[in-house]
């Protein structure tokens, strides 16, 4: 049964070949299809150098090129800071509670990418080391309380403890950082 198969494929595939021109049996096929559109013509007798797989003009189909729009990459605030719901969040000292209102630090996470050490929040004195990617590009610290975000804190963020990745986010948390908080 097998042999059935590829014996109708070979067919197929020998019939496709010798209708476009392609077959080595008779070069009168190909000296045709090949005068009318082109411009290297063989004579009936000779047998071509290679096979012409142009199309006549004729038979020539449109071109459509599809339409690649660029990619442009959404503008994201490089933090945001809002409240969010019920779950766990850490106190800055190494402790992870739970918390009925939490405070999302969320960072572009084009701009920490991943790498061996995990990142770290710094928030003035505190260290914040547990974080999530709520969605693509995001990287979220959950703080346990508004209060945590003092006025007046550095804002950074580095590689575990690896100093000459610390990169500053705010120079100084303001009230407009964290408008709309609760206490």
């Amino acid at each position: 049964m097998p042999n059935a198969i590829w014996s109708t494929a070979a067919v197929v595939a020998f019939t496709a070949l010798v209708a476009c021109g392609g077959g080595r049996g008779s070069a009168e096929p190909f000296a045709e299809s090949n005068a009318a559109g082109s411009s290297d013509a063989v004579s009936a007798g000779e047998a071509p150098d290679r096979v012409d797989t142009r199309r006549s003009d004729h038979e020539a189909a449109p071109v459509v090129q599809p339409v690649v729009q660029p990619a442009t990459p959404a503008t994201r605030p490089l933090i945001t800071i809002s409240q969010i719901g019920a779950g766990d969040a850490e106190d800055g000292s190494g402790h992870v509670v739970s918390q009925a209102q939490r405070i999302a630090v969320d960072l572009d996470a084009r701009v920490f990418p991943p790498r061996a050490l995990d990142p770290v929040l710094h928030v003035g004195a505190l260290r914040f080391v547990h974080y999530s990617h709520p969605r693509p590009g995001v990287l979220r610290f959950a703080v346990d309380a508004a209060a945590r975000l003092a006025l007046g804190a550095e804002l950074a963020v580095q590689y575990g403890d690896d100093v000459a990745s610390r990169r500053v986010v705010l120079q100084a948390i303001t009230q407009d950082d964290l408008r709309g908080l609760a206490p």
